[in-house]
């Protein structure tokens, strides 16, 4: 559900902010990921949601460390749901990249749109463009363009208790689309197990989510077929 299409509002802000307009009441997520293989790479991130049903807002920060950089964001998205099946969002980062050295540093805006369409009850559409106008930043004496992508998505409710999920995504400067699917199975009320697969690299996925009232933890973990896995 990487172009919005899952029900957690808050992932929305990163994902697809189309479905922010979904939100109701507040909302609060944070996650961290680092891979068991590479510790030299974390990303964390937080983000706020408030929403009435059909308009939504969100604010977030997201944290990554590469090596010797590091990337902090700022997003700020708004949706709103024009009708019972076209909802649209778009999104504002501002960007603060740096070296850990201290001796680099550059600030830039990036940002993005995004649409999500109800066919019928068991179908939905979402797709999301980001940075299509790659925004130049400066290291030192060099300037750089950043990264642009799009990505489209589609769930399929095949029963209560059985969602599947297919996306085509694309990076600037890779010529290779990145198939994604998965299947999510809720055996409990309240209780999902989920699977998927990643066509770069052949990354295979599997994890588990938990919600009580106005609670949800979710666990995935990675398998590289050279690396292992990571979580």
């Amino acid at each position: 559900g990487g172009a919005g299409l899952n029900d957690l509002h808050s992932a929305s802000l990163w994902q697809n902010p189309a479905l922010l307009s979904n939100a109701k009441g507040w909302q609060f997520s944070t996650e961290y990921f680092r891979p068991i293989y590479l510790v030299s790479v974390g990303l964390g991130s937080a983000t706020i949601v408030k929403g009435n049903g059909k308009r939504g807002f969100a604010l977030g920060f997201s944290r990554l460390g590469v090596s010797s950089m590091t990337d902090q964001t700022i997003s700020a998205a708004y949706a709103l749901k024009l009708n019972d099946r076209i909802k649209l969002g778009v999104r504002l980062d501002w960007n603060q990249l740096y070296a850990l050295s201290g001796m680099a540093s550059s600030h830039y805006f990036t940002g993005g749109v995004g649409v999500h369409y109800k066919l019928n009850e068991k179908l939905q559409l979402g797709a999301f463009v980001f940075n299509p106008n790659r925004s130049p930043f400066q290291l030192e004496d060099a300037v750089y363009r950043s990264i642009s992508s799009w990505e489209i998505g589609l769930k399929h409710r095949i029963s209560d208790r059985i969602n599947w999920y297919l996306e085509a995504a694309q990076e600037q400067g890779f010529s290779e689309i990145d198939w994604q699917s998965g299947l999510e199975y809720m055996p409990l009320e309240g209780f999902q197990l989920q699977f998927g697969y990643r066509s770069i690299a052949s990354k295979y996925s599997v994890g588990f989510s938990f919600k009580k009232q106005n609670w949800k933890t979710s666990l995935a973990s990675v398998w590289h077929p050279d690396l292992g896995f990571g979580g």
